[in-house]
């Protein structure tokens, strides 16, 4: 991302030492936007774990949840941030 231009933010920019917050984060014009999602779950002694990187997607779905316990406006796009 950075070779895109899109400078990354670390440490990431919100979150409490009881509750980090993951993923990747890019420093905007707006602020700290979220761009990658990072998920682990244990559940019967199996593993899930899955990486998630915004590259071109609409946004719009985001405003339907309470996207990684964030408000939906944080999330963004490699597309989105690219361009500006």
């Amino acid at each position: 991302l950075d070779n895109l231009g899109l400078p990354t933010v670390y440490p990431p920019p919100c979150g409490t030492p009881d509750r980090p917050a993951t993923g990747v984060w890019l420093q905007t014009a707006k602020g700290p936007r979220k761009v990658a999602s990072i998920g682990l779950a244990l559940k019967h002694w199996v593993s899930y774990h899955g990486v998630a990187l915004n590259v071109c997607n609409p946004l719009l779905p985001f405003h339907a949840i309470e996207p990684c316990g964030y408000e939906p406006g944080v999330i963004t796009s490699v597309h989105q941030q690219w361009g500006q």
